[in-house]
């Protein structure tokens, strides 16, 4: 499976009066830009594989970048994965109207052009920064 394709999900609940639909959507949305942001970490061999650190390590890799726009994807990766943690645990505030579920889609949206945009030489550049400031191997 693509993760991508769980944007498509999120962008066909977003607008659901049914605050369920739009919780997933806070959830699909950020499912869709974490594990696309994994897949490409992984792909230059950097070290990942627990997954719940995974969570916390896939925006601080591409903070290291050295690259400001892979910096704010993995400022929006965190955003919205803090607005998933609401939505999937925080039943009693009730707070994603269907605004704020577009505007998190769309945010989603733009992370993955960014890293669609990613050719292979700035792929290996992204790594290489990484490794150095985290003086991984």
């Amino acid at each position: 499976m693509n993760p991508r394709d769980f944007l498509r999900v999120a962008a066909n609940l977003h607008k659901s009066q049914d605050e369920a639909d739009r919780c997933t959507t806070v959830s699909r949305a950020y499912h869709a830009t974490f594990l696309s942001a994994r897949r490409l970490l992984e792909a230059e061999s950097l070290p990942l594989g627990h997954l719940h650190e995974d969570h916390r390590l896939v925006p601080d890799y591409l903070r290291d970048s050295g690259d400001e726009m892979l910096a704010d994807v993995g400022d929006a990766i965190a955003d919205v994965r803090r607005e998933r943690n609401g939505a999937d645990y925080d039943m009693d505030t009730p707070k994603f109207n269907r605004a704020l579920c577009g505007l998190l889609v769309e945010k989603a949206r733009a992370s993955l052009q960014v890293l669609d945009g990613l050719n292979r030489d700035a792929r290996r550049a992204m790594a290489a920064a990484i490794r150095a400031r985290r003086k991984t191997p």
